[in-house]
């Protein structure tokens, strides 16, 4: 009995076959891979200013948390908070689209133009209840808010 000749095309073939498939498939999960790479890329995108601008507004509470050093006010038309040490006052208050800053003595008076820009923002609202402090930012159509509650706050009402 011969061999058969067939059997000698079957297997390249399939060898063939099968290596097409498995470079189609990688293919296919490269482009999957790379799809879902840019949808989570877009998305931390999107909440950066908002994250970074609040952790900002909550690593300075935490900072400036000490007896007397931290205060609710309003600056221009607009919520701030300040924190004061040694004869000078930080101000954190949102104006012409952007977070700011302003440092300088307690006793000076300055405008809310005269503020570092920090980080884009629409705005910023400011709010205590007893002991906790909450900040609101607006970024574009979206709101995110944080709360932190100083140690050296007495609750309102009671004596500092």
């Amino acid at each position: 009995m011969e061999p058969r000749s067939g059997g000698r095309l079957v297997r390249p073939a399939l060898t063939i076959v099968l290596c097409a498939l498995y470079l189609l498939l990688a293919g296919s999960l490269s482009l999957l891979s790379g799809q879902a790479y840019r949808a989570t890329a877009h998305s931390s995108d999107d909440t950066f200013l908002p994250r970074t601008a609040l952790s900002y507004l909550a690593n300075q509470v935490r900072r400036g948390d000490e007896a007397g050093g931290l205060s609710v006010t309003r600056f221009g038309d607009s919520d701030a908070l300040a924190l004061e040490e040694d004869g000078y006052t930080t101000l954190l208050y949102c104006w012409d689209g952007w977070l700011r800053e302003l440092y300088a003595q307690t006793d000076l008076s300055f405008t809310p133009a005269d503020g570092t820009q920090i980080l884009p923002l629409d705005a910023l609202e400011i709010g205590r209840e007893g002991r906790l402090l909450t900040f609101t930012i607006r970024s574009g159509d979206q709101q995110y808010s944080i709360s932190v509650s100083p140690r050296s706050w007495p609750e309102e009402g009671e004596a500092a």
